[in-house]
């Protein structure tokens, strides 16, 4: 009878070590983790012109959304980990622009523009963990349920502006374009962080971010805004489109 009994006290001691382990992955809570992510351009063009949608008549080629980050987390307890985030992307953008004739009144000069559109985003999210399936904040898989904010500024690389008449020895007016656009989105991800030899986090996931004030927006934006209302209608359709679905990847420290 004393091995079964020696048996039980040693499962019960186990299961109670278990359930006070502290939170972190050997007590280690905070993690700092540079990242990338990417995916096909599905839609719209990239910084380089690339992708679907292109600018001027080169056609579709293979282009690439990406976005730069760094992560920094702290393990709130065994089944979650609260992360604050910033990242830098930059993209590409097609606009039409209208802005009246010098010379003809009721004429209009048309503008074809290219530009790159980019900017720093800062968020936050809740990662959360299982410990039922082998996870403890921060290794393992986990879900994460965030808030990205991304202040853009564009600036023109290209532009065909075809006048009133074709008379283009006056020049356009200005377009009337203040190029700052802010967008917020919110997002879920799926994914794995691997630690290596205690103290490197590497890290896996997939990511699906939308804007939750604008998923309404179509060809019908509003005409009487002008320009800027273009200018804020294209830069919110191109980002709706540049962070729907990546792909990411990350490599870190644990302390």
């Amino acid at each position: 009878m004393k091995h079964p009994t020696f048996l039980w006290v040693l499962l019960l001691g186990m299961a109670g070590g278990m359930s006070a382990q502290a939170p972190g992955y050997l007590g280690k809570r905070f993690f700092v983790k540079p990242e990338f992510s990417s995916m096909f351009a599905l839609s719209n063009p990239t910084a380089n012109n690339a992708g679907t949608d292109t600018y001027g008549s080169q056609g579709d080629r293979l282009g690439f959304n990406t976005r730069y980050g760094l992560q920094v987390g702290y393990a709130l307890s065994r089944r979650s980990a609260v992360t604050l985030e910033t990242g830098y992307m930059n993209t590409g953008m097609v606009l039409s622009a209208t802005t009246p004739s010098f010379l003809y009144d009721g004429g209009y000069d048309a503008h074809y523009l290219f530009y790159n559109l980019g900017g720093p985003e800062v968020g936050i999210s809740l990662q959360t963990y299982n410990p039922l399936r082998g996870s403890i904040a921060p290794m393992g898989f986990f879900t994460a349920w965030r808030l990205r904010m991304a202040f853009l500024n564009g600036y023109i690389l290209d532009k065909q502006t075809t006048y009133y008449n074709n008379e283009a020895s006056a020049g356009h007016s200005a377009l009337g374009i203040n190029p700052a656009y802010n967008q917020l989105t919110v997002g879920v991800e799926l994914g794995q962080n691997i630690i290596v030899a205690d103290r490197i986090v590497l890290s896996i996931s997939a990511e699906v971010n939308i804007p939750p004030f604008n998923l309404n927006l179509d060809e019908s934006y509003n005409y009487d805004a002008g320009n800027q209302g273009a200018f804020d209608y294209a830069a919110s359709n191109r980002m709706r489109w540049h962070s729907l679905f990546m792909i990411k990847v990350g490599a870190g420290y644990l302390f």
